[in-house]
C-alpha cells in the first residue's frame, strides 16, 4: 500500500469513532469530508478539524473563547494532553484510537465545543 492510503484509513477510523462518540452528545451530528482536511458538524457548522498525522495520529482543532477556553484548558491538562494555542482555538494531536479508549472524555471536550458554538 502506498502511505496515502494509509492515511487515508486512518482518518477514517478516527472519523467514525469520534462520530460515534459525538452522536451520544449530539445525535444530528455528521461527518463533513474535503480534499484536504475532514470535520465533525452539528447544524451545518464545523465543530472539529481533523488532519491525519504519521503515525496513527490525527491533528484535531476546534475553537475557543474566553467563556469555554479556561473550561478546555483544564480538561486538556488534566488528561494529560499536549496543546497548542491557535489564534482562534485549540489544536492537538492525538492517537488514532484516542476518542475510543478514551470516550468519556470526548465526550465532554465535544460538549464544551458544542457549548461554546451555542454562546
Amino acid at each position: 500500500r502506498r502511505s496515502s492510503d494509509l492515511t487515508k484509513k486512518h482518518i477514517v477510523e478516527a472519523l467514525d469513532t469520534m462520530l460515534l462518540v459525538a452522536k451520544e452528545v449530539e445525535p444530528l451530528s455528521q461527518i463533513n469530508y474535503t480534499k484536504t482536511y475532514c470535520t465533525i458538524q452539528l447544524s451545518g457548522r464545523n465543530l472539529i478539524g481533523v488532519r491525519p498525522r504519521k503515525q496513527n495520529k490525527i491533528l484535531v482543532n476546534f475553537r475557543v473563547n474566553v467563556e469555554t477556553s479556561e473550561i478546555i484548558d483544564s480538561l486538556l491538562n488534566e488528561w494529560g494532553l499536549d496543546y497548542q494555542e491557535t489564534k482562534k482555538g485549540r489544536r492537538l494531536v492525538v492517537p488514532k484510537d484516542w476518542a475510543e479508549t478514551n470516550g468519556e472524555n470526548f465526550k465532554t471536550l465535544f460538549q464544551q465545543i458544542i457549548n461554546f458554538h451555542e454562546l
